[in-house]
């Protein structure tokens, strides 16, 4: 019998014949690999994940421009709209929802005083995540 102890861990005995000294890993070697497990799980999650979007632009400047859309995919189906310009001066559609990529992408545009634009794409097949109008 062979008695391990460490400053980390609590004592016990291990039966040579059961274990040989090589394969016998505890005390502070296994509480990193622990602690490093745990970390990984626990703030793996929070790491950010760049979101695709898909861009629309006006190219002459028209104004507003009222943008609803409707996204598809394994998350079933999630609408919204879009009114304020973000920081490029484009309107983004997030393609993404609950952190699971859209399949398919179905817009209105408006802008008041203007006709109606219709995008409908199917984003598997198509890479294109631009448009102007």
């Amino acid at each position: 019998m062979r008695r391990i102890t460490s400053d980390t861990a609590l004592a016990f005995t291990i039966p040579e014949p059961a274990f040989g000294p090589k394969i016998a890993i505890f005390g502070n070697e296994m509480l990193r690999c622990n602690a490093l497990a745990v970390w990984v799980v626990l703030f793996g999650s929070l790491l950010p994940i760049t979101a695709e979007t898909f861009t629309i632009r006006s190219a002459p400047p028209i104004g507003r421009i009222e943008v609803r859309y409707f996204l598809t995919g394994v998350f079933g189906g999630y609408g919204g709209f879009i009114q304020d310009l973000d920081k490029d001066g484009a309107y983004s559609i997030p393609l993404q929802q609950d952190r699971k990529p859209a399949e398919s992408l179905k817009a209105i545009l408006y802008a008041p005083s203007c006709q109606f634009d219709i995008l409908s794409l199917d984003l598997l097949s198509n890479p294109t995540r631009s448009a102007t109008v």
